[in-house]
């Protein structure tokens, strides 16, 4: 089911060049289990695309998803409660 809008969105971001700290496609999931999921898949699909993804979700360290988010991603993936948390930051 993921890949109905993650493979248009790949093909679409394939060739493309991420900016600094600004993701060029921002995908909203519930869960932490669902943005596992779908982060997974984005990155499966696109193994040999060059699209980059990044993943934030609550309930682990904001460090290292803060660095994942400074290294330029097209696609980012995350939980609503996380991603207001880093954007008052």
């Amino acid at each position: 089911m993921v890949a109905a809008f993650a493979l248009p969105i790949l093909q679409h971001l394939e060739g493309s060049k991420p900016r600094a700290r600004h993701p060029l496609v921002l995908v909203v999931t519930p869960t932490r289990e669902l943005a596992l999921q779908i982060h997974g898949n984005f990155e499966s699909y696109g193994r040999n695309s060059g699209v980059t993804c990044a993943l934030v979700f609550g309930g682990v360290g904001e460090a290292p998803q803060i660095a994942a988010l400074g290294r330029k991603v097209h696609v980012l993936v995350a939980t609503p409660g996380r991603l207001l948390a880093l954007a008052k930051e």
